[in-house]
């Protein structure tokens, strides 16, 4: 689970199994009081907006939220620089 605070609230991007074992992305929006006020996850976005699974489906859209913010809150970006960092130094091209 990732989550971003903002002044008076919250969003959480969980990553679960359906009932197949498919991965599905869930959604909860927190008040300021810590209390999940909505929550949905992109099987039931797909469904209420009748993409089905298309390719622009909302499954895509909050896979990419999970994994960017995955990559934020692990540092990938700054482990990436890093590795770059050393390999300057060892190869001089």
């Amino acid at each position: 689970m990732f989550q971003v605070s903002f002044r008076d609230n919250t969003v959480r991007v969980t990553e679960k199994e359906n009932d197949i074992g498919a991965p599905i992305y869930e959604i909860e929006l927190l008040n300021g009081s810590g209390e999940v006020v909505e929550s949905f996850d992109d099987e039931l976005l797909d469904k209420d907006d009748g993409t089905n699974g298309s390719i622009e489906s909302w499954y895509s859209i909050i896979h990419e939220l999970y994994n960017t913010a995955r990559r934020t809150a692990l540092g990938a970006e700054k482990v990436l620089d890093e590795i770059i960092a050393d390999l300057d130094d060892i190869m001089p091209f």
